[in-house]
């Protein structure tokens, strides 16, 4: 499923989502950009303030040593948040899916707390780590070298992600959240000529496309929690290198989405079935709050 130099494999593997991209029911634009103006707010809107010293440095010399910049397509998807930020901060989890479901060979394994390696079927491998992480901002951090088709040599780089979240609740109930992923990406300086004529073209449409089809997937996820949470268990109980507790969390996300969904249905029944009075609305009795999640 991932194929592309550095760039595109980074941003695929952290945070690929939706084929269903229409979920939200809202027309969004398909393709990043690399703009100037749009690279120098996304410089400005790194929070540099908030991370460590050693992360600094990091950021810092991806920064100083730019080859590729891009903003991947701002994406709303419906989704429960929870679940969101548990697929966001657990690649792993999302990757063993794919690899269960036979639709990627990636291997992605956890190797610290918020550290993993990447090992591609081309042999591209990636160590990234999480610098920052919030309910609304996460800053990965990744080293790695690219030996696929598109390049006549290993390419070695490293990556900085910073993806931005959003979340809405409608006065429907539903959840809706937005992602915007901003990549800053450095390359050694005798593979700079590669990148830009060779990798860079191919391998922006690449990240777009992998980000958009990722986040469908966690959309289909968040869907399928409220309609079919006993497939989901059974997927998760198929996991390879899932650690029990981690298995457990996402269980957890997936029975509260049931729950919610349960309820909001029988809220909605309720009203439907609700005798009318002569206005032509539900009785006193029969006013409901609305479901809180």
């Amino acid at each position: 499923m991932l194929r592309g130099f550095l760039l595109s494999l980074l941003i695929g593997t952290c945070w690929a989502t939706t084929a269903h991209s229409e979920t939200a029911g809202r027309l969004q634009n398909l393709t990043g950009t690399n703009s100037q103006s749009v690279r120098n707010e996304a410089i400005a809107a790194i929070p540099l303030d908030k991370l460590d010293a050693k992360s600094q440095a990091k950021v810092k010399e991806v920064l100083a040593n730019l080859t590729v910049f891009r903003r991947l397509p701002i994406r709303v998807i419906e989704c429960d948040p929870d679940l969101y930020l548990f697929l966001v901060r657990h690649p792993d989890v999302m990757v063993a899916m794919w690899e269960t479901l036979k639709l990627s060979q990636l291997q992605l394994r956890r190797t610290a707390a918020n550290s993993f390696r990447v090992v591609e079927s081309d042999g591209t491998t990636i160590n990234f780590e999480y610098l920052y992480q919030t309910y609304d901002t996460h800053i990965v951090y990744a080293e790695g070298v690219y030996t696929g088709a598109l390049a006549n040599r290993p390419v070695r780089g490293t990556c900085v992600c910073v993806l931005k979240t959003g979340y809405v609740r409608e006065t429907n109930g539903r959840y809706y959240v937005t992602s915007r992923l901003d990549a800053f990406l450095s390359v050694e300086p005798g593979a700079i000529e590669i990148v830009a004529k060779t990798l860079q073209p191919i391998g922006g449409r690449i990240a777009d496309s992998n980000f958009v089809q990722t986040l469908a997937f966690v959309a289909g996820l968040s869907e399928t929690a409220e309609t079919n949470p006993e497939g989901l268990h059974r997927l998760s109980r198929r996991l390879p290198n899932i650690p029990p507790e981690i298995r457990e969390q996402f269980d957890q996300c997936v029975d509260k989405i049931a729950q919610g969904a349960a309820a909001g249905l029988a809220v909605e029944q309720a009203v439907s079935q609700a005798p009318r009075s002569a206005a032509g609305g539900a009785t006193p009795a029969q006013h409901l709050a609305p479901v809180r999640r």
